[in-house]
C-alpha cells in the first residue's frame, strides 16, 4: 500500500490546473501566494514512522480565476521508497452567484473532526494514528464542486460535488501496524472504481446555522455480508443544525443510511463548544457524543496555547459499548520563526471492531517531529 493519498490522479485536472498557471503567469495583476515546509519525524518504533516528508504550495488568483497546486513527497525510511503526490491541484472560477472548482481538493462537511454522521469524504485515520499531522485526516478527493450562493434572493447556499470512491481506511498497511485477521480481510475488498453525488443545501446566518445533506454512494469501510467484506452501495439523508447560546456553541447532527445488503442505519451526534474557551481565549474546548447502531461515542478536544511558542493539544476519543479508547496529545513549540519541534503520544486500548483506530489498537506509540516553515 502506497503512502501517496490518491493513487488515481486525473491527469486531465493536471493538465488544465498546470495550463492555467502557465496562462495566469502572463497576466501581471495576478496575485500569488506559496508555502510549504520540510520535516523529519519519527515514531519510538521505527516500524510506523520514519519519514522526511516535504511541501510546497502555490496560488494564483487574477479576478474570477484562481489556480492551486501543492506537491510533497515521502522519503519512507520504513519502506526505504519515495513516494511524490498532489495533494491539492484544482482551478476554481467564482463570482457572486456561484464557484466552480474542478480537480484534487480536500473536502469536510462535518460538524465534529474525528465523529461523522453527514460527511461522507474520504478520511486518512493512518495518519493520526502513528504521528503525522492531525490535519491530515482530512484526505483529499479528486471531483468537481459547485456552489451556488444567495439562491432566490437568500442567505440559501446549495453545494454539489462529484468525486471518484475513495476508502476510508485505504491507510491502514500491512506492513506499518499489526493487523488481525478480520482487518486485512477488510482491507482486501475490491475496490470500488465508481463515483458518487453529494448535495446540501444550508443557510447560515448570525442567529442560526442548518443544513440538509443527501449522498448516493457507497459505505467508506468495507463490511462483512454474505461471507465475504464488500463496499455496499447506499443513500444517505440527514441535516445539521447550530446555534450560539450564552453558555456557547451548541450542534445537533443526524443522519440517515439505506445501505443494500444490510438495511437502514441512523446515527446522530451532539457537539458542545463552551464560550470561555472562544474567542481570544487561548483555549479551545469540543465535547461530543454520537450514537450509532455499534455504541455511545464520547470525544473531548482540547488545545491550549500556553504562550506565543507554546502550545499543547489532547483528544480522547471513547466508546461506551466496548471501552474502546484513543488518546492523542501533542505538545509543540517554536524554536524560531521557521523551526517548529513537536513531541507526542498515541494510545489505544480496547477491543472496539467498529472504531476507525481498531485497526491501529496493537499500535500505541511515541512519537516526534521537526519542521522548517517556509
Amino acid at each position: 500500500m502506497l503512502l501517496i493519498k490518491n493513487e488515481n490522479c486525473s491527469r486531465f485536472f493536471i493538465s488544465m490546473s498546470l495550463f492555467a498557471c502557465g496562462s495566469f503567469s502572463c497576466i501581471a495583476d495576478q496575485t500569488f501566494s506559496s508555502s510549504g515546509y520540510m520535516e523529519y519525524a519519527r515514531a519510538d518504533d521505527s516500524r510506523l514512522l520514519d519519514e522526511f516528508r516535504g511541501e510546497y504550495a502555490i496560488g494564483l488568483d487574477y479576478a474570477n480565476f484562481s489556480v492551486s497546486v501543492c506537491a510533497e513527497v515521502f522519503v519512507d525510511r520504513v519502506f526505504k521508497q519515495n513516494y511524490p503526490d498532489w495533494c491539492e491541484l484544482f482551478v476554481r472560477f467564482n463570482n457572486e452567484q456561484l464557484s466552480i472548482t474542478l480537480g484534487r481538493q480536500t473536502l469536510n462537511w462535518s460538524l465534529g473532526r474525528y465523529f461523522y454522521v453527514n460527511d461522507p469524504f474520504a478520511k486518512d485515520w493512518q495518519s493520526p494514528a502513528i504521528g503525522r499531522d492531525k490535519g491530515d485526516i482530512d484526505d483529499v478527493n479528486d471531483g468537481a464542486q459547485l456552489t451556488l450562493f444567495n439562491l432566490f434572493a437568500t442567505q440559501l447556499q446549495f453545494d454539489w460535488v462529484w468525486a471518484k470512491f475513495v476508502a476510508t481506511n485505504t491507510y491502514a498497511d500491512f506492513a506499518r501496524v499489526s493487523l488481525e485477521q478480520k482487518h486485512q480481510l477488510a482491507l482486501e475488498a475490491e475496490a470500488i472504481d465508481d463515483s458518487e453525488h453529494m448535495f446540501r443545501l444550508s443557510q447560515q446566518t448570525d442567529a442560526l446555522n442548518w443544513a440538509v445533506f443527501y449522498r448516493t454512494g457507497y459505505q467508506r469501510q468495507a463490511q462483512l455480508t454474505r461471507g465475504q467484506y464488500q463496499y455496499n452501495s447506499l443513500e444517505h439523508l440527514g441535516f445539521s443544525i447550530s446555534k450560539q447560546l450564552g453558555l456557547g456553541k451548541f450542534a445537533f447532527e443526524y443522519g440517515h443510511s439505506r445501505i443494500d445488503h444490510i438495511g437502514d442505519e441512523s446515527r446522530f451526534l451532539f457537539v458542545f463548544e463552551p464560550k470561555f474557551t472562544q474567542a481570544d481565549s487561548g483555549q479551545f474546548l469540543r465535547l461530543q457524543w454520537m450514537k450509532d447502531p455499534q455504541s455511545n461515542w464520547l470525544g473531548i478536544e482540547y488545545q491550549n496555547n500556553l504562550n506565543e511558542s507554546q502550545a499543547l493539544a489532547v483528544t480522547q476519543l471513547f466508546s461506551t459499548e466496548f471501552r474502546s479508547l484513543m488518546l492523542m496529545a501533542h505538545y509543540n513549540v517554536s524554536l524560531s520563526q521557521h523551526w517548529l519541534w513537536e513531541i507526542g503520544v498515541n494510545v489505544f486500548a480496547g477491543q472496539d471492531t467498529g472504531a476507525q483506530w481498531d485497526y491501529f489498537a496493537q499500535s500505541s506509540n511515541v512519537y516526534s517531529r521537526i519542521r522548517y516553515q517556509l
